[in-house]
């Protein structure tokens, strides 16, 4: 990943939430480049200083699409940061499985689409209104946030830097849980015609990559997965079944 990247998450990881007193594709920037925009002016204050929203009681069922999004986002936090900021990293490996175990998949997939523009139950949280970005599918999130957080807890119990703080799950349970999550996207999403991988939102080209790759460490652990697959990513998923049954994990 380039330095740009890493830089990209570590900010977006430390300092999530923003509000925009315009539209915000006036503002595609680096997050630490507005921290002194115009010198923080009145214009620009919600940009300088981001506000955090409570979205929820502690502990409350967080929407799955930015629950997937956003665990595979504190696991990478995790990858990256392990060697030279272990205090950071081990925040982020905590707080990938938090949120991932309170990720709420009890919603539809897809979930319920745009109806007068407005928040309304059954609905994935994207933006208000909801119709300016009406996301409806899930799966490929949950499957790509599970691979993440695979491969992070994996590599830290490779380097015995597993946090005191935390589910405390097995790697390989979120390993399952991906190919739960590939094969639900194939099932409901992909063969109903509905699957929209260049869309902004749709993550699953990069979930079927992440869970290939995923799928070929775990082969060649000794304690991992005894398949091993071959050919391209989606094609992988579908021959192993959802590695439930063609995998020791």
């Amino acid at each position: 990943m380039t330095r740009a990247g890493r830089s990209i998450i570590k900010w977006e990881t430390v300092r999530i939430g923003r509000i925009f007193p315009f539209s915000h594709y006036d503002v595609w920037r680096l997050p630490q480049a507005d921290d002194s925009l115009d010198s923080c002016s009145a214009d620009v204050t919600y940009l300088c200083h981001r506000p955090v929203f409570v979205a929820g009681q502690p502990g409350s069922r967080i929407s799955p699409n930015l629950a997937g999004r956003l665990t595979a986002t504190f696991a990478n936090c995790y990858v990256l940061n392990r060697a030279s900021d272990s205090a950071l990293a081990r925040r982020c490996l905590q707080n990938a499985e938090h949120v991932f175990a309170l990720a709420d998949t009890s919603l539809t997939d897809p979930a319920a689409s745009v109806d007068g523009g407005s928040c309304a139950a059954g609905r994935l949280l994207t933006i208000l209104p909801f119709d300016g970005y009406p996301e409806t599918v899930w799966s490929d999130d949950m499957e790509l946030g599970a691979t993440e957080l695979y491969l992070a807890l994996r590599e830290a119990r490779r380097h015995h830097d597993l946090p005191g703080d935390g589910p405390r799950v097995q790697p390989a349970y979120y390993l399952r849980q991906a190919a739960r999550f590939a094969r639900q996207y194939i099932e409901k999403i992909d063969k109903a015609g509905g699957a929209d991988s260049l869309n902004l939102y749709d993550v699953s080209g990069l979930a079927y990559f992440e869970l290939y790759r995923a799928l070929r460490i775990a082969g060649e652990d000794t304690e991992g997965c005894c398949c091993r697959p071959t050919g391209n990513s989606r094609a992988a998923v579908k021959a192993s079944g959802g590695i439930d049954h063609a995998c020791k994990v």
